[in-house]
């Protein structure tokens, strides 16, 4: 996006990568002015806003899921992964900063 923008170097300048963290984080304790992540990451961190990125520097994560042909209990899982596709889990996914498919 940055480089769609003509932005990047002066971005690169005074950005950096870290893994393994939620970089909004560093916004939260003034380390930082903005951080880019996964919206639920970011809606995560308490005292930071959230907001979208216009829809053409969007981009989508799906998520799925599978029991395995040699599990153990395969009809709990596949009860548990119809539980998390059932449109009653809809508003608790959502409030976790995510779409439901």
């Amino acid at each position: 996006m940055i480089e769609r923008l003509g932005i990047a170097d002066e971005v690169n300048k005074k950005s950096k990568l870290v893994a393994g963290q939620l970089n909004a984080m560093f916004v939260a304790k003034g380390e930082a002015e903005l951080a880019v992540q996964l919206s639920s990451e970011i809606r995560a961190v308490p005292g930071v806003q959230f907001v979208p990125m216009p829809p053409e520097f969007s981009a989508s994560v799906t998520f799925s899921g599978a029991a395995a042909a040699g599990a153990r209990e395969p009809g709990i899982a596949r009860t548990f992964l119809r539980f998390l596709t059932a449109p009653s889990a809809a508003p608790a996914i959502r409030s976790k900063g995510f779409e439901p498919g």
